[in-house]
Formats: structure tokens, sequence, C-alpha cells
């Protein structure tokens, strides 16, 4: 009986307090996760991901920043990179916690060889990305954010695409 008195307390108490932190002032989050090269080989699709964001908040429901979105795979010997370096705007349409975000700006992909020795080769082209996210308040000015984002990248008329999901923290 105290369960069914405690729980929905608990939730009640988690939703006002989503419902009463209106983003504001300058913020930065990062995350880590996994993702999928969605126009790569079959064998060699899977990945680790991640992100930095930096930016400031236009309005309770408008975030604009620059974002580093990451992907990343080592196989064989074989390293394979990609990321977008972009300017992105989160919006939230229906309150203070969930959001959508698009971003634009320059894309890059990497690859290294063990077998060849030190060296690189590194493209860069265009990228964008669109993405929906979640935060999730777990302190007064801290965030618990999961974040799904498909990048779109243009580099040397080849297109490429990457589904990367992360959580991670975001300050405001």
């Amino acid at each position: 009986m105290a369960a069914a008195l405690v729980v929905p307390s608990l939730a009640s108490s988690l939703i006002a307090q989503q419902a009463a932190s209106p983003h504001e002032g300058l913020w930065i989050g990062f995350g880590v996760g996994g993702g999928y090269h969605l126009s790569g080989p079959p064998a060699a699709r899977g990945g680790g991901a991640g992100q930095v964001r930096l930016g400031g908040t236009v309005n309770p429901w408008l975030l604009v920043g620059g974002e580093l979105t990451g992907w990343g795979r080592d196989q064989n010997q074989t390293t394979a990179l990609r990321g977008n370096i972009m300017g992105a705007a989160l919006v939230y349409p229906a309150g203070p916690a969930g959001f959508v975000k698009a971003g634009v700006g320059l894309a890059t992909q990497s690859v290294s060889l063990a077998s060849a020795g030190p060296g690189r080769l590194t493209d860069v082209g265009v990228g964008g990305a669109l993405g929906v996210g979640y935060d999730l308040r777990i302190a007064d000015n801290l965030f618990l954010t999961a974040t799904l984002d498909f990048l779109l990248q243009v580099i040397s008329d080849r297109r490429d695409s990457l589904a990367l999901m992360t959580i991670g923290v975001t300050w405001h």
C-alpha cells in the first residue's frame, strides 16, 4: 500500500520539477554511445559515438550553439572516423524536456591503416544532422540527455549517413 502512495507522489514531483526548469543562459553538454554507419560495408557498420555541444539560450524553447558529433570504428588494424562540426539549433516544442534539433556545417572522414605506418587519409565536405532528444533534470542545473541523431555527409561527391544514439549530461 505504501508503494502505491510513494510512486505517484514521486512521479508527480519529477513532472513538476521538469515543468519548472526552463533552459536559460549558457549551456554545455557531452554524450557517449553507439552508432551505425548506414551506408558503410555490412561488416563494418557499428561503432562508438560521441558528441560535445556548447551554446546559449535564445528563449526557454530555443537553444543555439556549436556541436561536434562523431563516430568511430577500429577493426583489423584499420581505424575509421567520421564526424560533423556544425552550428545547431535545439527546439523544445512541448516544454523543457523533449527536443528536436537540426544542424549544418563541415563533415570529415578519416581512415588510418596500422600496416601502412603512421599517417591518416582525411577528407572534408559538407554535413548536416537531424535529431531528437530528451532532457531529464537530475540536479538544479544538470540534465541527463538522451539523443538520437541522423547525420548526412557529402564528401567528394559521395553521400554517407549515420545513425547515432548517445547518453550524456548537459549543464545550464
